[in-house]
Parts: structure tokens; sequence; C-alpha cells
């Protein structure tokens, strides 16, 4: 089950509707996952609550700047390939209203990439992940 291969440090950049973009850097373990927003100055800890081969989904609970980001979120991510995860953030909605691409740490691209929309993003996972359906 995902993310079983994927375990280890992530880092990349996310994008929200209203445009704003910001880091992220994942800490993925076999039953939790901890995060880290440097540019909002707020983290926490991932709590997945369902799994499959290539996707899963997690509950956030913020432990550091609280009063800077939003708790509770719904957290969606799934493989692209080996190297590379899509993140989507959910806050009591059937869209995400933020995304992130993720790469390995010891994959990062060596150029900056064009920063895709939340909806490519969305649409990229929806192919191959059963619970945007559910």
């Amino acid at each position: 089950m995902f993310p079983s291969g994927y375990d280890g440090l992530w880092s990349g950049n996310g994008v929200q509707f209203n445009g704003r973009n910001w880091d992220i850097d994942l800490e993925l373990n076999l039953d939790h996952a901890l995060v880290l927003y440097p540019s909002f100055g707020c983290g926490g800890r991932w709590d997945y609550v369902a799994q499959g081969p290539q996707n899963l989904t997690a509950i956030e609970t913020l432990s550091l700047g609280m009063d800077r980001c939003i708790n509770g979120l719904e957290i969606r991510l799934c493989a692209r390939d080996e190297t590379t995860i899509i993140g989507l953030w959910y806050n009591f909605s059937t869209n995400p209203f933020a995304a992130a691409v993720l790469f390995s740490a010891s994959s990062e691209p060596d150029a900056p990439l064009a920063q895709p929309t939340v909806d490519s993003l969305a649409a990229e996972c929806s192919q191959s992940a059963d619970w945007l359906d559910s």
C-alpha cells in the first residue's frame, strides 16, 4: 500500500486557487507523515485514513503556526511515478483548493518547472486514483 516504497524525504512547490505559491517539505513514513510549510511558517502531522496502491488520504493536524494555516484539512496524495507525487488539499469540499508537486530528496529537478494549476493536478490524480469519485 502507498506510501510503501515512497517513504522518505520529499519537497516541492504548491499553488492555491488564488494563485499563491508556497513551499512544502514532507517526511513520508509508513503510517503517518510530518509536514512543514516554510512559506507559511506552519507544519504538523498527517495521519493516514485510507491507503491504496498508488494513493492515500490523510487528515492534517497542525502543531506549528496554527494561526497561519488551516487545521484539519484532508490531504490526498497520488504517485505520478517513483520520484514524483502530487498532493491535493481539501477544506470540507469535493474540489481541492490547493495542490503541490513533490520530488523525492534524491531526484529534485535541476531547473525550476512550470507551476501547474490545481485543476490540472487534480485531473492527473483522478486518472490513476479511485478515491476521487468516492
